[in-house]
Parts: C-alpha cells; structure tokens; sequence
C-alpha cells in the first residue's frame, strides 16, 4: 500500500513538474536529462536534481540524487546531505553525517566542509561536537582547494580550537584562503602579518 502511495505522489509530482517546465520553456532541457538519466548517465541524474532542487521538487530532486549518489557522482551525495540536514526528523539528519562522509572520502572538497561545519557547531544534534575532527576535515577540504575551508583552519588555529593557538599556522591557511579567493582571508592574512 506504501508502495502504491509513494508511486502515486511521484506520479503527481512529475505531472505537475512538467506542467510548470512546459510553462517556464525548459521542458526539453529536464526531458533529456529525465531521459538520459534513466538511460544510466548519471551525471544527467545529478544535474536533473539541480534542476528540481531549484524549481522546489524536493522529492524529485531527492531520487535523481541518490541514484547518482549511489553511482559515484559524489557531489550528489554532498546536495543530498544539504537536503537531509534541514530535515526536522533526527534519523534523517543522520542520513547526511554518511553522505558527507561518502563525498570526503573521496575527496570532494564541499563534503568535507560540511561536515566540518557540522563537527564545529556546539548545539548540533547530528553529530559530537569535536573541534579536533572539525579541524581536520577544514584541512582535508582546504587541500582540496576550499578556500572558506581554508579560512575556517586557519580561525581554529588562530583562536586555538582543535588545536594549541599557532598563529603562524593560522597565516599558512589564512595565505591558502586568500590564494583561492577569500577576501576574509587575505583580511586575516594581512591583519596577523601587521601583528609581527
């Protein structure tokens, strides 16, 4: 019966979704990805779910980034996550903390950074706040070339969060942010070179 329900919910959702892209003039945009994507292109299924996050499709949005999730297209995993995370249920939120953890491990910047995030965060019900793991995911994304991730390092080193205070650490990633276009770090940068 649950089945029956959830099929005739998508079937609604993706007639009224085709009722608004037929609307908006970019019907054949999603109809080729929908297409490509059931085809087994899962990089179409990435982009369609962009798509039907955008338009406020969740729940399409939801199925074409598992499916690429699940077929390596990692950055889904990281949209996915961003879409759990907001999630009032816990057990759903959850869901996200293995998502992050899927895109970090290999190596999507975007990932580790949430979770980062996540680990930082005092009165988060997610995850054990630890700035030591919030740390090390920061550097992991900044090696990855993050650049708030990078800034986000350097901040802990600078306040001693995660770490002992090690300013000329804190300057390292402040210099990395501010190579990869943070203006804050190239503030922070030049704030701590002044100090010395």
């Amino acid at each position: 019966m649950k089945k029956y329900i959830s099929v005739l919910v998508l079937s609604f959702l993706l007639f009224s979704f085709n009722a608004y892209a037929e609307n908006n003039n970019f019907s054949e945009h999603i109809k080729t990805l929908e297409e490509k994507c059931s085809e087994n292109d899962y990089l179409s299924c990435f982009y369609a779910g962009q798509v039907f996050e955008d338009t406020d499709f969740i729940l399409l949005a939801i199925n074409s980034y598992e499916k690429a999730c699940n077929n390596l297209i990692y950055e889904s995993c990281v949209n996915l996550g961003d879409i759990y995370i907001k999630d009032y249920s816990k057990s759903i939120r959850k869901k996200s903390i293995k998502l992050y953890t899927t895109a970090c491990d290999n190596n999507i910047a975007k990932g580790c950074s949430a979770l980062g995030s996540l680990y930082y965060q005092k009165n988060n019900n997610t995850v054990r706040h630890s700035y030591r793991k919030a740390r090390k995911l920061y550097e992991k994304a900044c090696s990855l070339l993050d650049g708030a991730a990078c800034y986000n390092a350097g901040l802990m080193y600078e306040e001693g969060k995660g770490s002992k205070k090690n300013i000329d650490k804190a300057k390292t990633f402040y210099d990395r942010a501010c190579y990869f276009k943070s203006e804050k770090g190239c503030q922070k940068y030049k704030s701590l070179s002044k100090d010395k």
